[in-house]
């Protein structure tokens, strides 16, 4: 398993590092690194009997797959050749980090997390994780280089925010059906409404005339750090600050 994950970590490093000078035949690796990623992840999840969504190292294994997916699908008929040479060597860097997940034994999952409404809520997280850390590459990429732009920028924030809304509304149902409550006031729940304001916020300002450019740019870049922190730095607040949480991903 081990040896396929580096594989795939190995097409997206290829694929940023050529991506000035063979856009094309980066995407084309990029693709495969993707579908190395996603069978390990349809393995991982055959061998544990449960959706692969379960646990907070399963949520970072599908999201990475869905930014790396859902960045090439975004730049097959792009024009700008030096926005999204980023994200593959994000995704590279991520899948290293938690590579680990494809080789721990699974344990049995409670009752909560094998019901409908938390399997669509965490898939729908996951898509717009994904999309929010595409866009946060993106747009660091046009500030790093203010030459060139992206017109799908506003398409894949679009697709993390309309992802994030719904699965927010998933997870308040799994959450009364589960617990009691539609909000808890969880760390994950706080990420993840803090990641929805400042997605608002950009989609209300990036019409206004003073918050062109720079400004613009900046929102998405803020809501991958935020994405960031919650899959990567949750568990440890949790941990920092001693908290009870049903959940940490």
């Amino acid at each position: 398993m081990l040896a396929f994950s580096y594989l795939a970590i190995a097409c997206w490093v290829v694929a940023g590092i050529i991506w000035w000078k063979k856009r094309i035949i980066a995407l084309a690796i990029e693709l495969v690194g993707c579908l190395l990623w996603f069978a390990l992840i349809a393995d991982l999840g055959l061998k544990a009997g449960y959706w692969p969504l379960s646990t907070p190292e399963e949520f970072l294994l599908v999201t990475i797959g869905f930014a790396a997916l859902i960045h090439a699908l975004a730049e097959i008929g792009g024009e700008g050749k030096e926005v999204g040479w980023l994200l593959p060597f994000t995704a590279a860097i991520l899948a290293f980090l938690g590579k680990g997940a494809f080789t721990t034994e699974p344990l049995p999952l409670p009752p909560a997390f094998r019901i409908f409404w938390f399997q669509f809520h965490t898939l729908t997280a996951s898509i717009a994780y994904g999309a929010f850390l595409v866009a946060g590459t993106v747009a660091l990429a046009i500030m790093l280089k203010p030459t060139e732009n992206s017109p799908k920028l506003a398409t894949i924030m679009a697709l993390g925010y309309i992802a994030l809304t719904l699965s927010m509304l998933l997870g308040s149902i799994w959450g009364e059906l589960s617990w009691g409550s539609y909000w808890a006031w969880s760390l994950k729940e706080i990420w993840a409404l803090a990641l929805w304001l400042v997605g608002t916020l950009y989609f209300h300002t990036r019409a206004l005339p003073r918050w062109r450019g720079r400004w613009t740019l900046a929102l998405p870049l803020i809501m991958a750090g935020i994405a960031l922190f919650s899959l990567l730095g949750t568990g440890w607040l949790a941990r920092r600050l001693t908290l009870e949480t049903l959940y940490i991903f």
